[in-house]
């Protein structure tokens, strides 16, 4: 992977804006790459492609045979209490799983320096940063390529499709993904339906799901977007959109754990929304209940429990776990587990405090894990974090996010690459 600086496209911002990208999200403060003053962009070789892709899709199966174990074992109560699973929902997780309810898309973050890959982080539940990575640049290398700042000698076309310029099948293995013949009812004309929702005044997401409502839209499918503040329920327990439509299939760009704590002020009062239609298969979610699983930092040391020293990925412990204080004598890195966008991460260097970094946020009340430090490659003195983009199991694209501060987050801006 190699940093290279260019000149910034003099109408970069029409040309999102065309591409129907919120201006404001993209350079206020500065997030797109062509913000800056100086920016750059990353140079993969097809190798260092071909590595990431493989080390994704590992990764990928390793993850769902957690879930297996978890959803399978004698001790599940157990797995699923270390992965704060309420109980309510462990009976309607198993049969998620075991329905095999239909999974779209997910996003591994990686430190890949040199021949070196490591999980850091698994974004499987609500992963964000896909309409940049799946379109903005692409349109970012058509235009360098089409001026001649990019010069291509590719020889190589194993990758996992066909021959790149830049590792990014994602749009079209999505349009492949939302098929009208894969999901219940998709078909035109069908007394069901797929909606796609996220919250009213949620900026990002609604880019995410507005994008994926898109693809949608050229696979065919008999889809629809909607503000999920509108979903209202009937008194048999389904769920309707604003203008009376079932909704049979529904993307909600909302996180499991975040509905178990509604569900959870729900019951208080006698009702329960989502439960029931998981467990009666009422309305399929997108991404499925057991994604659960994987949702959270929890799953990152139960990993490590089962495939300990595999070399993808990082010695993690829970906290409270007493094998986790030989990790403290290390750098090491303290997260939430239920964190988000780097809050409340905490990276300690034992023998040099004046190096430790700390972020605020809203999760100091959470559980931690401890997880082994490990440095990411930089450039222009940004620490560069690989996100790998998997739909339908297979690794199809990947995107690049660099921050300051060792902890990636919101504070981040997104870099491009191209291969080469």
């Amino acid at each position: 992977m190699q940093g290279l600086h260019f000149q910034s496209r003099s109408n970069w911002r029409e040309q999102a804006q065309a591409l129907g990208f919120n201006l404001a999200l993209l350079e206020h403060p500065a997030y797109w790459v062509e913000a800056l003053d100086k920016p750059f962009c990353l140079r993969f070789t097809v190798d260092e492609i071909k590595a990431i892709a493989k080390a994704s899709q590992e990764i990928n199966q390793l993850a769902l045979e957690m879930v297996a174990l978890v959803c399978q074992a004698p001790n599940s109560d157990q797995l699923m209490a270390k992965l704060h699973i309420p109980p309510a929902f462990r009976k309607a997780v198993r049969l998620s799983w075991q329905r095999d309810d239909r999974s779209l898309y997910g996003r591994i973050d990686l430190a890949v320096v040199g021949n070196c890959i490591k999980l850091f982080e698994l974004n499987y539940d609500t992963p964000t940063s896909l309409p940049e990575t799946s379109v903005l640049q692409m349109a970012w290398y058509q235009a360098m390529a089409e001026s001649g700042h990019i010069y291509l000698k590719l020889e190589d076309n194993d990758i996992c499709f066909e021959q790149s310029d830049q590792f990014n099948f994602i749009q079209d293995n999505l349009v492949e993904a939302l098929s009208p013949t894969l999901w219940p009812g998709g078909t035109a004309g069908s007394s069901q339906g797929f909606h796609f929702a996220y919250y009213r005044h949620a900026d990002e997401d609604a880019e995410t799901v507005k994008y994926l409502f898109g693809c949608s839209q050229l696979a065919g499918l008999d889809s629809k977007l909607m503000v999920l503040n509108d979903l209202k329920r009937s008194s048999d327990g389904a769920i309707y959109d604003a203008d009376g439509r079932p909704v049979y299939t529904l993307f909600k760009l909302y996180p499991w754990e975040q509905i178990f704590k509604d569900e959870e002020r729900l019951n208080s009062g006698g009702n329960s929304l989502f439960l029931p239609l998981v467990l009666n298969n009422q309305t399929a979610f997108v991404e499925p209940l057991w994604k659960a699983l994987l949702g959270s930092k929890a799953c990152l040391a139960l990993l490590w429990q089962m495939y300990p020293n595999h070399p993808l990925l990082l010695e993690t412990y829970f906290e409270d776990d007493r094998a986790a204080l030989q990790l403290t004598q290390r750098p090491y890195v303290r997260k939430p587990i239920s964190g988000r966008e780097g809050a409340n991460i905490e990276i300690v260097f034992p023998q040099a405090s004046s190096q430790n970094e700390k972020s605020d946020g809203e999760f100091s009340d959470d559980a931690f894990i401890l997880q082994a430090y490990q440095p990411m490659p930089q450039f222009d003195d940004y620490n560069l974090l690989v996100g790998s983009w998997l739909v339908n199991n297979r690794a199809v694209g990947l995107g690049v996010r660099a921050d300051r501060s060792k902890i990636t987050g919101r504070q981040a801006i997104f870099v491009p690459h191209f291969v080469g």
